[in-house]
């Protein structure tokens, strides 16, 4: 079992969320995900099973004709 913390914490899976413009985002993406864990690029969702333990800061993104908005993740997988 693992969770992801920053402002809150929270299980897997997670969605990246957000808009510019008034217009939904058409990509997402993110940098320096944990082994195991990945990003859907279309939908934002961040799924996977992780295969170890640890801290990582991760940049996650959501862009559409407007531009691109960033944030950074504090991911902390745990057991």
């Amino acid at each position: 079992d693992w969770s992801v913390t920053g402002v809150q914490t929270c299980a897997l899976p997670i969605c990246i969320d957000g808009n510019a413009g008034g217009q939904s985002p058409t990509s997402y993406g993110v940098t320096a995900l944990p082994a195991g864990i990945s990003v859907n690029a279309r939908t934002g969702l961040i799924s996977g099973s992780p295969v170890k333990t640890g801290r990582v800061l991760a940049e996650v993104w959501a862009e559409n004709a407007q531009g691109r908005g960033v944030a950074t993740l504090e991911i902390t997988i745990s057991q």
